[in-house]
């Protein structure tokens, strides 16, 4: 299971794109003239290009900072831009993992005559990065220290802290968990004082992988969900990837193998879209062996393999050790203890080689977790003797107490006014000494140097603000927009829902008179045809007829029923499923009871007489499984 580092963005990312042409020697000189303003202008152009794609788009970064390199190569009095260019292209393929290039264009850095300092330490901390990734660590703690130097003698703080991280992380992986923590919280320090969200995230990420290690999961977990809290404004980098793989892991602990899958394939997803090599390779890995916990051993295995095959090309020691060790435990799980055997065995032999010892003891333990299974015991008990001896030497209870001490003594320095100055008495001398010599010219040049940094940092934050102001201002219109839309909608409904209302009001006010019309005139011709005879009496007969028929016309209730539904949709269709053996009456009743009509005005419409009208609402109530003292009006009304 593979812990991918939360690194800092000074301490850069590792990607994978397609393949690229690996440059061996310097780009040949530009044609034009290399002191032309334009050129210079362009060059600074592409630096700041690359500097802003190293991360989201390395591919990208190293196209832009070749270019400024030939523009700048050959040129006279331009090395501090060729180094920037130089050490741009060095960052993107170290982004790329392409580890032995970057250390090419590094080297070529260090190699510039009269290359400034800052260049200097910058390109000495990252040629650490590159040889801690090659498993190197004695060259690693060479280049970091020598990078220390160069940032204390000029008396840069912030370099001194990118060097100290970056030595504390080479620390953890040679197993000397207690000085990395040191160095660790005491970074930590610093971050929370300048408030800095992204650095302080990342550092709570590599706190978090230090007590993974220790078997402290509790706090890993605590400092887990601290640094997802950190970094929940950062989805689209890799370090965002880097803290859903961790935390995949921690799922994977607890044997939730399908949670685990989940964030690591998610962590994979996004280190693709921005070719991420080792941590693709990483995410392969810990999707193998979680496979092999699900008892899909085929399946893991092909992961744990892609994931070798990557390392292995790329010349990644540490991270071979660590797939060869997963790969050793799949094989344990199928009873295949050769393969096993030979997969721990190498595992060993190259932890050994590179000083790591978290997988050193990791293997220990496999070793003799398949001599006990394949019932080998003598030799089992040899390599637990061994694996014990080496994992006390490394994880004695003094140092977890140690641990447990450091901790207390940071929350208590968090609420200090002061932030803790690393200080060393000799090369304070060295740096006094320095700055006598150098004397006023040496004041001016670091007056104007913080000066420019500074004003470009403030117009820098003075952009960033304008941008949050106008989409600010953007969100504010559309909300305002999208309000307005929603009102006149909800005006538009309520408009049409009275004007229907009105409607259907308006028709069952004309159906009542018409009725009552018809029904006064049938009661006037009834009264005349009795002192009526003959061929009179007959057609006033016939005429009572056609009127007693226009009581009865369907048209009416038909327009009426149309203007209802509009209004109130699904109100017949709620009364069938109450009772869906209701006649074409009992829906008209129900219709006018909805309306609020009376008595008298119900019985006028349905023409008939409000007797009639009392015995229908009765068995009306009955279809409708009323209780007697249930209230008819308020179950309608309320459909």
């Amino acid at each position: 299971m593979r812990y991918i580092p939360l690194i800092i963005p000074i301490l850069l990312f590792l990607f994978l794109a397609k393949p690229l042409i690996v440059f061996s020697t310097a780009p040949e000189p530009a044609n034009k003239p290399v002191n032309d303003s334009m050129l210079i202008r362009q060059a600074e152009g592409l630096i700041r290009q690359a500097e802003k794609q190293e991360v989201t788009s390395p591919r990208k970064a190293l196209v832009s900072a070749q270019k400024a390199a030939e523009l700048m190569v050959g040129s006279d009095n331009m090395n501090h831009l060729l180094s920037q260019a130089f050490i741009q292209t060095a960052n993107a393929y170290l982004m790329l993992g392409i580890i032995d290039s970057s250390v090419i264009w590094f080297n070529k850095v260090l190699s510039l005559p009269d290359v400034d300092a800052t260049a200097k330490g910058k390109a000495l901390g990252l040629l650490a990065i590159d040889y801690k990734k090659l498993g190197n660590y004695d060259k690693a703690h060479q280049y970091a220290n020598e990078g220390l130097k160069v940032y204390r003698a000029i008396n840069d703080s912030a370099g001194i802290f990118k060097m100290l991280i970056n030595d504390a992380r080479i620390y953890n992986s040679t197993g000397d968990h207690k000085k990395a923590m040191q160095l660790y919280f005491n970074a930590l320090k610093f971050t929370e004082k300048i408030k800095d969200t992204l650095e302080t995230g990342q550092l709570y990420g590599l706190i978090a992988n230090v007590y993974m290690d220790i078997d402290q999961d509790d706090k890993g977990k605590t400092y887990y969900r601290k640094a997802i809290q950190q970094l929940k404004y950062y989805k689209s980098t890799s370090f965002y990837g880097d803290l859903l793989n961790n935390y995949g892991i921690v799922f994977y602990d607890d044997q939730a193998y399908d949670s685990a899958l989940y964030y690591f394939n998610k962590a994979l997803e996004g280190y693709k879209n921005i070719g991420q090599t080792d941590a693709i390779a990483a995410s392969y890995q810990n999707i193998g062996i979680t496979y092999v916990f699900m008892d899909n051993e085929t399946k893991g295995l092909k992961y744990l393999h892609l994931a070798m095959d990557m390392f292995k090309a790329s010349g990644l020691q540490q991270d071979m050790a660590s797939v060869l060790v997963d790969m050793g435990r799949a094989c344990i799980e199928t009873n295949r203890f050769d393969s096993a055997g030979y997969y721990l065995n190498t595992a060993l032999d190259i932890s050994s080689a590179i000083n790591h010892a978290f997988y050193k003891k990791e293997a220990l333990l496999l070793l003799y977790k398949m001599n006990e299974k394949s019932g080998n015991y003598k030799r089992a008990l040899t390599i637990y003797k061994n694996y014990v001896a080496f994992k006390d030497s490394l994880d004695s209870q003094e140092m977890k107490e140690n641990f447990q001490e450091l901790e207390v003594k940071y929350k208590t320095a968090k609420h200090e006014k002061e932030i803790l100055h690393l200080k060393d008495q000799e090369l304070l001398d060295r740096a006094d000494k320095r700055l006598l010599s150098l004397g006023i010219l040496g004041l001016v040049l670091f007056f104007i140097l913080t000066m420019t940094l500074i004003l470009m940092k403030r117009k820098k934050d003075l952009q960033i603000h304008r941008q949050k102001a106008l989409v600010h201002q953007k969100e504010k219109a559309l909300s305002r927009a999208e309000l307005a839309r929603r009102e006149a909608h909800e005006k538009r409904l309520e408009n049409e829902i009275e004007f229907k209302t009105k409607q259907l009001a308006t028709h069952a006010l004309n159906m009542m008179q018409k009725n009552k019309l018809l029904q006064d005139m049938t009661e006037h011709i009834s009264n005349g045809m009795k002192h009526i005879e003959g061929k009179g009496k007959d057609e006033l007969k016939r005429f009572k007829h056609e009127l007693q028929q226009g009581l009865n016309v369907d048209s009416d209730w038909d327009l009426f029923k149309l203007y209802f539904e509009q209004i109130n949709e699904s109100f017949f269709d709620e009364l069938k499923k109450i009772n869906p053996n209701l006649t074409g009456n009992d829906y008209k009743l129900c219709a006018l009871i909805k309306l609020n009509m009376s008595v008298k005005e119900m019985a006028s419409v349905l023409n008939i007489s409000p007797d009639s009208l009392k015995n229908g609402r009765y068995r009306l109530k009955k279809k409708l499984k009323l209780d007697k003292d249930d209230d008819l009006n308020s179950l309608i009304r309320n459909l």
